[in-house]
């Protein structure tokens, strides 16, 4: 159907751009004049015409973390989710008032031992850090204690102000502890305190053997401690999305001049377009006259090359006396009357296109910006809407509703070319590492100056008569198009299609302009089908016809009957028959047998009970009152 459409808004807009002067027929009547939107998708109901691609930094093929796009419930959504962001940095103890200076900086395999006096360390590097929200606090211990600990202890204290907390302790080991390989060993601090910088910055931390006295069990040897911190930091980025549609022009709400045709004076037609033949001496182009099409009003001129040119919109209302003209300017509304032409001057360069549209195409778009933008680079964070290949609206991400509007006659392209429509977004953000959701929420894109003014009559056909079919027999074939004509289209060009209202009974379908009918497998009845002609600009002749299906009625069917059973005297052998009539109810059939033991139990099935030895060939009648069926078998008794 949307094929369809285009070819009606195609040729309609052709016709009547095609007009010459006063003396050219036209249709008696304007049957149908109303306006078109270019871009129906703009509403977003249909997602599958949306191709969305979202990507971090300046390459696509990177895809994006933390943005993406979405057309959902009748919009198109640009999401942007950026969670908190971390870094977790080691700061190492720097300054030892115990002296214990073979602890200090990072470990180095160097180390301070101790069988009794206590080791501090603190002035853990600051550098490490970026001094913003603390997350989560640890201690790295890079320590040995060489031998078993049968009795002493190994206590790590730390203190900050006042306070005081034993963190950790080594008693009773049944094996050395080495943490100097690589492998400190980390305790948590978040149970103690709930840190800040200046608890941080305060923080000494103390190793402490003790011994119970005697011969000493060990020593603690100390190479480096730590301080960890998890917290919220610093970062900037940016992040892309993008929703582009493409469609096929449907109708072009403008004129294009044909730069080869009109009245040229002075000036060569080249590759680029008109040039002056000589220099020194102005050029002079007037075009071919248009006519203004109905119920339409005039849009915008539109100048294309780097000409420097003097242009003037003449104007008639009968296509043969023309006004003086009036000067315009590019972009320049027109007023005019239902004529126009163009007289234009050219002093230098090259005219390469001239275009007036028709209702000033407009592009209007709304839509909001919601969620929290407080860390978005204002001035760069923004949306993009682009026609073709030509950006004509720009919008920063700032919180609350936008509407935008912008003139888009230029850059339309001709009917049956493609119109690409392209939303973008850029997420610049500089933020020390808070969570931020925003999300850029478009509504609607309209395009506005599109219309339809058809003159036309409807296609004229034989009405078929009713068409009688069997249930079990094979269709029919109705031919439509073959009966039909039109006063502008081709036959062979109309098109034919047909709805059956009884879908269960007839299922129709269209061959070449004739109408398929089928019936339903063991369906009967009259389906009436509904067929409807159309030309090249979507006018139609309509009609219904019935398809009536008498019925037939079928025998009953059972299942396949062995041909030789064995069967002891005295002894009973049931044989389902799985009986079944698709016409008739199961009760209402005669079931019967020609051998009394041979009877039918209260599942329709076969029961044998031989009363004799011997051999008997067993027939089972089956009768719906209208068909018979029988089916035997031999018993061996």
């Amino acid at each position: 159907m949307a094929t369809s459409r285009s070819a009606v808004l195609a040729l309609s807009i052709a016709s009547l751009f095609l007009l010459g002067l006063p003396g050219s027929v036209y249709a008696d009547t304007v049957i149908r004049s109303e306006t078109v939107d270019l871009l129906p998708e703009g509403t977003f109901e249909n997602a599958a015409v949306w191709d969305l691609n979202s990507w971090e930094g300046y390459f696509e093929s990177d895809p994006a973390q933390f943005t993406s796009g979405m057309v959902a419930d009748g919009h198109l959504s640009f999401t942007h989710v950026r969670p908190e962001h971390f870094t977790e940095g080691t700061g190492w103890a720097l300054y030892s008032p115990t002296e214990s200076n073979m602890s200090l900086g990072v470990p180095d395999g160097g180390y301070t031992w101790s069988k009794g006096p206590t080791i501090e360390l603190e002035n853990f590097d600051s550098s490490a850090f970026f001094g913003s929200d603390i997350i989560n606090v640890s201690l790295l211990f890079s320590f040995a204690v060489p031998e078993v600990l049968s009795d002493d202890e190994v206590r790590f204290q730390i203190s900050w102000g006042t306070n005081l907390q034993l963190v950790r302790s080594f008693a009773h080991t049944q094996a050395p502890i080495d943490n100097m390989q690589g492998n400190s060993l980390v305790i948590s601090l978040d149970a103690y305190n709930n840190w800040t910088w200046s608890d941080l910055s305060d923080l000494t931390v103390t190793i402490d053997y003790v011994s119970v006295g005697g011969i000493d069990d060990s020593e603690v040897r100390v190479d480096a401690v730590g301080l960890r911190v998890k917290e919220r930091s610093p970062w900037s980025g940016f992040e892309n999305s993008k929703a582009l549609h493409s469609t096929q022009m449907e109708m072009a709400p403008f004129f294009d001049f044909d730069i080869a045709s009109g009245s040229l004076s002075g000036l060569l037609i080249t590759s680029c377009g008109l040039e002056l033949g000589s220099s020194g001496n102005p050029g002079g182009w007037v075009s071919e006259a248009v006519e203004l099409p109905h119920d339409q009003y005039w849009g915008r001129f539109h100048q294309y090359g780097n000409a420097s040119a003097s242009v003037k919109i003449q104007s008639s209302e009968d296509g043969v006396s023309w006004s003086p003209g009036v000067t315009i300017n590019n972009a320049e509304s027109v007023t005019a009357g239902t004529f126009v032409r163009l007289d234009i001057a050219i002093f230098e360069g090259c005219l390469a296109g001239a275009r007036i549209d028709l209702n000033d195409p407009t592009m209007t778009i709304t839509g909001s910006v919601s969620g929290s933008t407080a860390d978005l680079v204002s001035n760069i964070s923004v949306v993009k809407f682009a026609l073709g290949s030509n950006l004509v609206a720009t919008t920063s991400i700032a919180l609350g509703s936008f509407s935008l509007s912008v003139p888009v006659g230029r850059y339309l392209p001709s009917a049956g070319e493609s119109l690409d429509i392209g939303v973008s977004t850029r997420f610049q953000w500089s933020s020390q590492g808070n969570p931020e959701v925003v999300v850029v929420m478009v509504e609607d894109i309209l395009l506005s100056g599109g219309f339809v003014v058809e003159w036309d009559r409807d296609p004229s056909c034989e009405n078929p008569g009713s068409i009688y079919l069997q249930e079990d027999l094979i269709g029919d074939i109705v031919p439509i198009r073959s009966t039909c004509s039109d006063d502008i289209t081709d036959v062979d060009q109309l098109s034919v299609s047909a709805i059956s209202q009884a879908p269960d009974l007839v299922a129709v379908s269209i061959d070449d302009g004739r109408v398929v009918v089928s019936q339903l497998s063991e369906q009967s009845g009259v389906a009436p089908i509904d067929v409807v002609v159309t030309d090249q600009r979507g006018n139609a002749w309509t009609t219904t016809f019935d398809v009536v299906v008498s019925s037939v009625d079928d025998a009953p069917t059972h299942a396949q009957l062995p041909q030789e059973v064995l069967v002891a005297v005295g002894d009973a052998l049931t044989i389902e028959l799985e009986i079944a009539d698709v016409d008739t109810p199961i009760d209402d059939l005669i079931i019967s047998t020609d051998i009394s033991w041979a009877t039918i139990d209260a599942n329709n099935d076969l029961v044998l009970t031989p009363t004799s030895v011997g051999s008997f060939d067993i027939t089972i009648t089956i009768s719906d009152g209208t068909n018979v069926v029988t089916g035997s078998l031999s018993v061996l008794a």
